[in-house]
């Protein structure tokens, strides 16, 4: 009976020690497979931090390429415009359809008048260079362009010349020959300036500023153009030249410098047809203090030309230009250029 209830507790004994192992394994397997778990979570949530800032990184690298793409585009866009500028600054026009009249005013300066249609400043217009005199002593050359639709006179220079067009591109070469002197002058424009640089006086060779043997510009006769619009227009009267500059008389001042200026027809006068009077002080009327007296000859409905005749010697200082009420003188040294309003301060 002892040996049986002996046998009894040792199996129980024996059955309690293998559950309890067997729970200590159990335990530890979970302890595994938890640990497992968490260890998998955060890799999954490391790999998910990455694919984010992956993509936070790629997200600004495409808006900077949509960004240079787009001021790609926009860089683009000025260029379309530019080239539409260039075109409208090359005008398709008939310069002649303009000149006509300014052409027919000089049907009276003799036979030996030539005339001469150049770019001066390549702009797509031509300017006009009216070539003009009764002999060496007065003869000029007149020089008008085209701006808003209307004939402007830009000045003059002196002398019979030859044209060839300028080495560098940059307007033409005047080329006056006496005896062995050559005088070369170049002749610009700028905006509505008209540059004159002598290049050559007559004392120094002049064989390297220009080639004789090529881009010289050709003179046409005015009396071929003149005989063949004859009777087109009726000329215009001494009289009715007078009457012009009457019509215009006033005060004119410049409110840049301050400087008054008056146009008055020259009633005494078989050769001129105004006087413009300028004050050699601001703020002055001419003729209430010192002034300066010259000649104006007319030359059509817009333009005079300005005549200093002095001591026997005659010189054209530039011209007057006449449009809405005011003026613009362009003086030979600049002096006196630019606009004059109608009126005094």
């Amino acid at each position: 009976m002892k040996k049986r209830m002996r046998r009894i507790l040792l199996l129980t004994l024996a059955l309690s020690l293998t559950t309890l192992q067997w729970g200590c394994q159990n335990k530890e397997e979970k302890n595994s497979s938890s640990s497992n778990s968490v260890s998998e979570e955060k890799a999954e949530d490391e790999a998910e931090e990455k694919t984010e800032d992956s993509e936070e990184k790629k997200a600004p690298e495409e808006e900077q390429e949509s960004d240079d793409s787009e001021q790609l585009e926009e860089a683009e866009v000025p260029k379309e415009d530019e080239a539409e500028q260039e075109v409208e600054t090359r005008p398709d026009i008939n310069e002649m359809d303009y000149y006509q009249e300014t052409l027919n005013s000089y049907s009276n300066s003799g036979q030996d008048s030539l005339y001469a249609l150049y770019d001066l400043d390549s702009d797509g217009i031509e300017e006009l260079i009216v070539s003009t005199g009764t002999c060496e002593a007065d003869w000029r050359n007149d020089i008008y362009t085209i701006e808003n639709d209307m004939v402007k006179s830009m000045g003059s220079f002196e002398n019979t010349a030859t044209l060839y067009k300028a080495n560098d591109g940059n307007g033409i070469y005047a080329i006056y020959q006496h005896m062995d002197a050559e005088v070369v002058r170049q002749i610009t424009k700028d905006g509505r300036q008209l540059g004159i640089t002598i290049l050559s006086d007559g004392t120094e060779s002049s064989e390297e500023i220009y080639d004789s043997n090529k881009n010289e510009i050709s003179w046409n006769e005015m009396a071929a153009l003149t005989t063949a619009t004859a009777g087109s227009e009726e000329a215009i009267t001494p009289e009715e030249c007078k009457e012009f500059f009457r019509g215009r008389a006033d005060y004119y001042t410049n409110f840049n410098t301050y400087l008054i200026v008056k146009i008055s027809a020259w009633e005494d006068s078989d050769e001129y047809d105004g006087e413009l009077l300028v004050a050699k002080e601001t703020r002055q009327a001419p003729d209430y203090g010192a002034a300066s007296s010259y000649y104006l000859r007319y030359e059509s409905n817009e333009t005079a030309t300005i005549i200093d005749a002095k001591k026997g010697v005659v010189v054209e200082r530039g011209t007057v230009e006449f449009y809405n009420g005011s003026i613009y003188i362009n003086w030979d040294t600049g002096t006196l250029t630019g606009e004059y309003t109608e009126g005094r301060p």
